[in-house]
């Protein structure tokens, strides 16, 4: 059986990083935690992310999965609560997210790691596979790193959208379960500009010493494979990169999640294997 856990991270008056613990309830061996990154526009109850981490636990690790500060989601909701929030986010925010939740996992949960055994492994998906690669390079505890379907750059946007973002002073983005876009300020692009050199991936890969596991939908039309290719061959220890055939950005889950899919049991399978093995 496997029991969740919740924690909260206030990081203002007003914003704050709510999490899920997911750990066997019949093992009282110590487990190494595996940290499970969101990517752009998604939350900690989206789709596949509570299916992952159970089956993590199952496995023997303890599965950590958040809602960053900014996504504009609660605690509890797969409901957009806060747009506002969604609107001002940065990288330099989701950064800051993650290390605070490093910061709360080195400090034992505040009593509730007690049977963490001192590992540390990441995964992200998307957007999330770069920011767990930029974390892994801040905090050298973590020696592995996965990333699903991850971008291999932030700035991906064209320099006519880039005038129109500065024009009106944002853009906006569709949602999946609105028919109203949301907003992103042109705060994003300026953090982007001003932390460029920071927030290279492709230079994290190259100096950092993290062995690295790439998996990537054949028919992701959302992030292109040859981001995979480029953080393969940035990478200084790289344990593999398997590309997905016949599946896409989400290896064929919606939200809701109804069941898995052969594709999302493969890429578990060889996740499971390099983080567990």
């Amino acid at each position: 059986m496997i029991i969740k856990s919740e924690f909260t991270i206030d990081i203002n008056t007003s914003d704050f990083i709510s999490g899920d613990i997911y750990r066997a309830n019949n093992t009282p061996d110590l487990k190494p935690i595996i940290l499970i990154i969101h990517g752009f526009k998604a939350h900690k109850q989206w789709g596949f992310f509570p299916y992952i981490c159970d089956y993590f636990a199952q496995h023997g690790a303890i599965a950590i999965c958040c809602n960053l500060s900014l996504n504009g989601y609660g605690s509890k909701s797969d409901a957009l609560m806060y747009p506002h929030k969604f609107a001002s986010n940065t990288i330099t925010r989701e950064l800051s997210d993650i290390q605070e939740i490093m910061e709360f996992i080195q400090k034992k949960g505040e009593g509730t790691l007690q049977d963490w055994d001192g590992r540390i492994f990441i995964l992200g998906h998307s957007r999330g596979g770069a920011l767990s690669i930029l974390t892994a390079r801040d905090f050298p505890i973590i020696s592995k790193v996965a990333v699903w379907n991850s971008i291999a750059r932030f700035d991906r946007f064209s320099a006519r959208q880039k005038v129109l973002w500065r024009e009106q002073g944002y853009i906006t983005a569709e949602h999946y379960k609105s028919p109203d876009s949301l907003c992103i300020n042109s705060t994003y692009l300026d953090d982007l500009e001003l932390h460029n050199e920071h927030f290279s991936i492709i230079s994290a890969l190259s100096n950092i010493d993290i062995s690295l596991l790439i998996i990537h939908g054949e028919q992701d039309i959302t992030v292109s494979k040859r981001d995979a290719e480029a953080l393969a061959s940035a990478s200084k220890h790289l344990f593999g990169l398997k590309i997905i055939p016949s599946t896409g950005h989400t290896f064929g889950i919606r939200h809701p999640f109804s069941s898995s899919t052969k594709a999302l049991e493969q890429v578990l399978e060889i996740t499971r294997e390099f983080f567990l093995s």
